[in-house]
């Protein structure tokens, strides 16, 4: 498979750490000093596919319109990435976009991939879905292929905003969203507010390529100690397996301690979303 890439998006629009004392034993997530949410720079690698950028589309502002001769003539808040969604070892493109009315406001969102030529319609978003984009495509189950991570919605709070993240993968020809073994698809908050963070990693367990599902809340006023879980899913073609969840506490020098950022964004294998600095 060659090298994940990723097409800045034409617009690309709203689609974890040591020192713990777990009740159950076991040891909390990997601690890394990934930086802190306001401030720190995404890392970023050669071989590593990079987020786009995603400004704001404000309440009630049209969508921007699409030149891109892929997608249909009413086609606008186009975002696109690069990856080998069939590992063939060649680039293919993933579109996430609206069709707009005459106003330029989004009637509906879509998903539609360019693969070897060939055009693979995609899983529909709630109409109402607040600027759903692509993220970055990444071979986040390690068969070869590339899926691709998918903002689908935001969730708001009083206080801040989560953003909803999904997963696209191209299963026996179809492109399709990655679903929970028994449930719907595979939707995860990213994000959080002051007292709690959510977010998503991908790893490697002792039985193959894992999706964690993060939870972060303080559990003083100091924000010295965090009680978090991991929820744990092994991957099974286009859907995530449920195998356990563990639950900790972490200790952390203070609300800025670098230890609990990964819990309120997705990392996984190279990309870091949403983009810091």
């Amino acid at each position: 498979m060659g090298a994940h890439r990723l097409v800045h998006a034409a617009l690309a629009l709203a689609l974890v750490a040591t020192g713990c004392d777990g009740d159950s034993g076991s040891a909390a997530p990997d601690a890394r000093d990934v930086g802190s949410p306001a401030s720190s720079p995404t890392p970023t690698t050669d071989s590593s596919p990079t987020p786009a950028a995603s400004p704001t589309l404000a309440p009630g502002d049209p969508c921007p319109p699409s030149n891109e001769p892929a997608l249909p003539d009413d086609a606008g808040c186009v975002s696109v990435v690069e990856g080998d969604l069939d590992g063939d070892g060649r680039a293919d493109r993933l579109f996430v976009f609206a069709l707009v009315d005459g106003d330029g406001h989004a009637r509906a969102w879509r998903a539609r991939a360019e693969v070897g030529g060939e055009t693979v319609a995609g899983p529909h978003f709630h109409r109402k879905a607040h600027t759903p984009h692509a993220i970055a495509a990444v071979d986040a189950d390690g068969d070869g292929a590339d899926e691709v991570f998918v903002k689908v919605s935001d969730h708001l709070y009083h206080s801040g905003a989560s953003h909803i993240v999904g997963v696209l993968k191209l299963h026996d020809g179809a492109l399709v969203q990655v679903v929970e073994r028994g449930h719907g698809p595979m939707n995860a908050d990213v994000g959080g507010v002051t007292r709690f963070g959510e977010g998503v990693e991908c790893a490697d367990g002792a039985r193959g390529p894992e999706l964690r599902v993060l939870r972060t809340e303080a559990a003083n006023d100091a924000y010295t100690r965090w009680d978090w879980s991991r929820k744990v899913y092994r991957w099974h073609g286009a859907s995530l397996v449920y195998v356990e969840t563990r639950r900790g506490t972490l200790k952390t020098d203070g609300y800025n301690d670098p230890d609990r950022y990964r819990f309120y964004r997705l990392e996984c294998r190279g990309v870091v979303y949403p983009e810091l600095g």
